[in-house]
């Protein structure tokens, strides 16, 4: 099976899930297969573009 047919496969997001946009709900579907080593690197780069727009957003007010 392709990654395509993978990503478009299983379920769609539903009232209940905690991830709303389909394209990400897939996947992060799809990452639930990888190994653990890639897990790992997801998160932190998923950890550096949070902390990236926290600073961003701790610095506007002194930008000012």
């Amino acid at each position: 099976m392709t990654a395509d047919r993978r990503l478009n496969a299983g379920a769609a997001p539903t009232e209940e899930s905690p991830i709303r946009n389909e394209v990400l709900f897939k996947r992060f579907k799809l990452l639930e297969t990888f190994d653990d080593q890639d897990k790992d690197t997801v998160i932190r780069v998923i950890d550096a573009i949070i902390a990236q727009r926290q600073v961003e957003h701790a610095m506007r007010p002194l930008e000012r």
